[in-house]
């Protein structure tokens, strides 16, 4: 809940992918300059961003653990 006051506070629209249709998920996530959200499937929207979009994914730093996938799918998105 913090984090989401202190995103609004930074003028982000806060969305939930999980009740939004494809079609809105692709035009929420293909319109935005900044996306940014915790880790999860939802995440995978980067691939309708334009070319150059910042993505911000929170995750919990565990040590020897890597999340590789995000910079792939980033690099494959643009």
């Amino acid at each position: 809940d913090e984090i989401e006051v202190a995103m609004k506070a930074m003028g982000f629209e806060v969305v939930d992918p999980g009740v939004m249709t494809v079609e809105e998920q692709i035009k929420a996530f293909a319109s935005a300059e900044i996306i940014a959200g915790p880790s999860g499937a939802a995440m995978t929207n980067m691939l309708w961003c334009k070319s150059g979009a910042k993505v911000i994914i929170f995750y919990s730093h565990v040590r020897g653990k890597e999340y590789p996938y995000w910079d792939a799918l980033a690099r494959v998105a643009g």
